[in-house]
């Protein structure tokens, strides 16, 4: 049985699975609703777009993240060698960096496996 689903559209205390995959390939979510006489409730909802102020405030909070993330590589007992250590500091200028790169803030962040292949 096919069934068809649309933007708006509610289930009551649960929703099937198929209307998830219809979300997943259309770029919707399911957000569940305020529950009304104990009845949860769900709607497809059109994912709202961020601005590009909001974007670029994501980004510069997950470049933070990894950042911090990757503050122990350059002290002085790192458990890395001069080699790896220096890779670490380039990537870490990359992160840096990415605010005047072309296309801000609509890229994406490589991690450090895959920005040093």
């Amino acid at each position: 049985m096919t069934e068809s689903f649309q933007i708006n559209q509610i289930f009551e205390n649960s929703y099937p699975p198929e209307a998830a995959i219809f979300c997943n390939k259309n770029n919707l979510r399911i957000v569940q609703m305020k529950t009304t006489n104990g009845t949860k409730r769900f709607q497809i909802q059109e994912i709202p777009l961020l601005s590009d102020e909001e974007k670029a405030q994501n980004l510069r909070n997950e470049r933070n993240e990894l950042l911090r993330c990757t503050d122990f590589t350059q002290i002085n007992d790192s458990p890395f060698g001069e080699k790896e250590k220096s890779s670490y500091a380039a990537y870490r200028q990359y992160l840096r960096d990415l605010p005047a790169q072309q296309g801000f803030p609509n890229i994406t962040i490589l991690s450090y496996e895959n920005w040093v292949k």
